[in-house]
């Protein structure tokens, strides 16, 4: 698969854009370009780089390779069984972002190498036939249940894949909703639920959920991860690949057009669930509820999008935040609540067709935050290290702030 990898000036900074391309498009082999010794295994036996990753074991540098060729090579693997191998990267080249193919390249690739895009992770499915299947995550057993219902003709069990701490699910068929509570002397009364990405079709649970809720928590904002119901696949690895390769076919158009992108209704009614909840529920869990906003990552964020513009004005965030979004245009209410969004400007799929979701703010006369970063690509989750988005979260919580939603409301401390 050819991958079109941003500029990197260093090679420590090499090192994690490749680190970032293998949490985004997932769990890949790479071919050695030689068997002189140059290129060294990366990665040890049982390794996963499914979702969230953190950055492949040194010595990486050791496989960066000064060259004319303004891609990187890598191959798919192959179903083994096991994850019993040493993987092997190999880097032809780094070559800058601003390329006017860079668009068209990566499409094409993905569809070309047989791989698949799924918003909030690129995965391949060579490599989901290798990755461990595990029991659902320790902190679903403090869950509390939505009663939404069930995925109409659901297709068998979920299915949790990855590692501790680097976990996604598929095929989930009813709606939970995982607190992650702040220290009472640290919370302000501020609450959000959080909505991972991965097209409808899986859930980045870890890298797009707990791992910011954990954030969020420690800054004294009380967090809830919304599992919600996603669109059935097959069970079987080969079939999810074909489904999910002609979705995004028929949702990524041509540079410079939108996301044809349908969200479930059934997703949209377990987030409003979801605000309904934490609202409900506000004594419980020590928040106001007049301070209970939304966050959402990629097609996480286009629920945020939708359950804010166009649920009942009871029904909406009090606060929303949109993370590498579908960028389009919609129509805002008069009255919709303030916004923050976050998204790297070499991300291939947000900002296809311009800055439109800035300007519906804009032309709502309603509040409105963009910070749009350099270098971080699809999916950088908390922050990819060595990038300005690496720290994003941090002016998130000054606009809270800025916004009145931030700040500890007297009355319950």
């Amino acid at each position: 698969m050819n991958v079109d990898l941003p500029e990197a000036r260093d090679i420590g900074l090499a090192r994690d854009r490749i680190a970032t391309y293998r949490r985004v498009y997932g769990l890949i082999r790479t071919k050695s370009e030689s068997r002189d010794g140059n290129c060294r295994p990366v990665l040890q036996a049982g390794s996963s780089y499914v979702g969230a990753a953190t950055r492949p074991p040194r010595p990486v540098s050791a496989c960066i390779r000064a060259s004319s060729n303004p891609l990187s090579t890598v191959t798919p693997i192959g179903h083994r069984g096991q994850l019993d191998d040493h993987w092997i990267l190999s880097i032809a080249g780094v070559a800058g972002s601003h390329s006017p193919s860079w668009e068209d390249t990566m499409r094409t690739s993905i569809w070309r190498n047989t791989s698949i895009f799924c918003l909030g992770v690129i995965c391949m499915p060579h490599a989901f036939a290798a990755t461990p299947l595990t029991s659902e995550p320790v902190e679903l057993k403090n869950a509390v249940k939505l009663d939404t219902g069930s995925v109409p003709s659901a297709n068998g069990a979920e299915l949790w894949f990855g590692t501790a701490g680097n976990m996604s699910v598929r095929n989930t068929s009813r709606a939970l909703l995982v607190p992650v509570l702040p220290e009472r002397q640290k919370a302000t009364g501020a609450a959000v639920v959080v909505a991972p990405g991965g097209a409808f079709m899986t859930l980045s649970w870890d890298h797009e959920g707990m791992k910011i809720a954990r954030i969020l928590a420690d800054r004294g904002i009380a967090a809830f991860v919304l599992k919600y119901r996603l669109d059935p696949t097959p069970s079987a690895w080969p079939e999810f690949a074909k489904v999910m390769r002609a979705r995004m076919s028929q949702w990524i158009g041509k540079p410079g057009q939108g996301l044809n992108i349908k969200t479930p209704d059934y997703a949209i009614a377990d987030g409003i669930a979801a605000l309904r909840s934490v609202r409900v529920n506000a004594k419980r869990w020590h928040v106001d509820a007049k301070r209970v906003g939304m966050i959402g990552f990629s097609a996480g964020a286009r629920l945020t999008i939708h359950i804010t513009t166009q649920a009942a004005p009871a029904d909406r965030p009090d606060f929303s935040i949109m993370v590498y979004p579908p960028m389009e245009k919609v129509t805002v209410p008069a009255d919709a609540p303030p916004a923050f969004i976050a998204m790297a400007t070499d991300d291939p799929l947000s900002g296809r067709a311009g800055f439109g979701l800035i300007q519906s703010w804009i032309d709502a006369r309603r509040p409105v935050e963009l910070h749009a970063y350099q270098r971080g690509g699809h999916g950088f989750g908390s922050g990819t290290p060595r990038t300005t988005t690496d720290g994003w979260m941090d002016g998130l919580l000054r606009w809270l702030d800025l916004n009145g939603f931030g700040v500890a409301a007297p009355t319950l401390q």
